[in-house]
């Protein structure tokens, strides 16, 4: 966040934010309507993953099982927790730590992003997030530049 939008912008996003149901979000951004507050949530099915792609594991078929539901677990857990009707959008954000992880389900898992987008939870990885959130930060600089152009023209 703080790369994108620098520190102290509590107007843009706030870390660690509690919502009503009581869970911390790990990162809400305040998007300007019609979209509203997103819920970001780190996520790391690390243990399973390496099973999973260890060359000498004989049990990868049944690490890539755990991996899975490890996956649908965290998705289902963000889509109960963070997206609230009335107080967030009716999406949220999985942020996967490691491109590895986030390669892996684009690639080979389409049964997840399929779950994730049934669940309306998008998977990011940072490079995707950052993605993600300079594109906010530009939307909002135009909302703000739209603002600003009514009021000069309403002037003239």
């Amino acid at each position: 966040m703080y790369n994108v939008f620098g520190e102290g912008k509590n107007n843009i996003y706030k870390l660690q934010h509690t919502l009503s149901n009581g869970t911390i979000a790990d990162c809400v951004l305040f998007a300007p309507d019609p979209l509203g507050m997103i819920a970001i949530d780190s996520k790391f099915p690390l243990e399973n993953y390496q099973m999973m792609v260890d060359k000498n594991n004989v049990n990868r078929n049944l690490a890539e099982r755990k991996f899975k539901a490890d996956m649908k677990k965290h998705i289902d857990a963000i889509a109960s927790k963070y997206i609230i009707p009335g107080e967030t959008t009716d999406q949220a954000i999985l942020f996967l730590p490691a491109e590895a992880i986030f390669a892996e389900v684009n690639a080979y898992h389409q049964d997840i992003i399929d779950y994730a987008y049934k669940k309306r939870v998008w998977i990011c990885s940072p490079t995707t997030l950052i993605s993600t959130l300079t594109t906010l930060q530009i939307i909002i600089k135009n909302i703000e530049r739209d603002k600003y152009t009514k009021v000069i023209h309403q002037e003239l």
